[in-house]
């Protein structure tokens, strides 16, 4: 571009809305900054951006060692989806009936027959619990019960085997879960609001006021998210995903860690006097660059390469676009061939007491109908 420029470096802690105030002053001497500064609605009234030179979005940043430990009545429930227990108990259930149903002793006095439905639940339960304990010392007279037991023990020991592994599995990756997976943890109310640190005056400022809360811990500087994060003064901070990953990903590896995925992504600019004369020409330039490749190859040089990788990794495999965690939990539909072909194996069973006790069932039959 045909001028000439003098470039003057301010401090680290200037406030962004400082850097806007200056260029937007016609009194000021400076033309355009150059910062990692979100274009927005109301930054825009006062000043003209550049065509965009960068995305970036905003995550949550917080201390590696920042782990949950949550206590939860019903954790050990967790391999399975609840749908999954209420199958296993239907099962369980529908087993007994069918077991208490093979192995009754058929008896023609009429005492007997007119039972009242208390024993016959009272026998039942004893049959389940019988079957829920695998007592060896059940006597099973129909070969229609065996086939069933068989089937019960081949269900059990899979569901033993997969309930044992995912829940050593679930257990491991407990110990390891963030205090908070991202920011609608924060709007939750997870952690304390006046523990989250914030740059006064910013994007995510505005951001954070509008959709989470006006309380907030105000840091100075951006390098105050690391310093207050490392002393304990804040719990979370909020800030720009590319500096984040920067900072954490070659100065702060094992010490903090960005979790959850990134919100409102934005384009960031280069700020310039309004209708200022070079708009136009910069715009080119940046355009210009773009289609050579060269912003591409400065964004990998700065912001793709870091000496730590797993504190950069959103947990449950989200991307930082936004990818929604799957459930890690065992569903019906997962397990449903399992119990499908268990209600097979107990239709046979069923179909071969049938067979065997045909004359006994025609014969009951018979008798009800002379009684009609």
């Amino acid at each position: 571009m045909l001028f000439n420029c003098t470039i003057q470096v301010v401090p680290s802690n200037t406030p962004y809305h400082t850097l806007v105030t200056m260029v937007a002053d016609n009194n000021s001497q400076w033309h355009i900054s150059v910062s990692d500064m979100r274009i927005t609605t109301n930054r825009l009234h006062s000043v003209d951006f550049s065509v965009p030179i960068h995305e970036n979005t905003i995550r949550v940043v917080i201390r590696d060692n920042s782990f949950s430990s949550t206590f939860s009545l019903f954790s050990f429930l967790s391999p399975f989806s609840w749908d999954v227990w209420l199958a296993l108990a239907a099962l369980i259930i529908y087993s007994g009936i069918l077991l208490y149903y093979f192995e009754r002793q058929p008896n023609n006095n009429e005492m007997t027959q007119t039972k009242n439905f208390r024993v016959v639940i009272m026998e039942l339960c004893q049959m389940l619990s019988h079957l829920m304990s695998f007592d060896h010392d059940l006597r099973l007279t129909k070969m229609s019960s065996r086939i069933m037991t068989i089937g019960l023990k081949a269900l059990g020991t899979i569901i033993v085997a997969i309930y044992t592994a995912n829940l050593s599995s679930f257990l491991t990756l407990t110990r390891t879960q963030p205090l908070i997976s991202g920011i609608d943890d924060i709007k939750n109310g997870r952690l304390s609001f006046s523990r989250i640190g914030i740059m006064p005056n910013s994007a995510t400022a505005d951001y954070y006021v509008q959709n989470i809360s006006s309380i907030y811990f105000p840091l100075l500087k951006s390098q105050d998210i690391y310093q207050r994060l490392l002393d304990n003064s804040i719990d979370a901070a909020l800030w720009g995903s590319s500096a984040l990953e920067y900072a954490i990903g070659n100065h702060y590896c094992q010490q903090l860690t960005v979790v959850g995925v990134g919100a409102i992504k934005s384009p960031i600019g280069v700020i310039m006097r309004k209708n200022w004369e070079y708009k136009s020409d910069l715009n080119h330039y940046i355009q210009m660059l773009r289609d050579l490749g060269v912003l591409e190859q400065l964004e990998k040089k700065w912001f793709g390469q870091h000496k730590c990788l797993n504190s950069l990794t959103s947990p449950g495999g989200k991307d930082e676009i936004g990818g929604k965690r799957e459930d890690e939990k065992f569903s019906l539909h997962i397990m449903g061939g399992l119990f499908i072909t268990f209600v097979f194996v107990s239709v046979i069973a069923l179909l071969l007491h049938l067979y065997y006790s045909r004359m006994t069932i025609i014969t009951s039959i018979q008798r009800c109908v002379q009684r009609a």
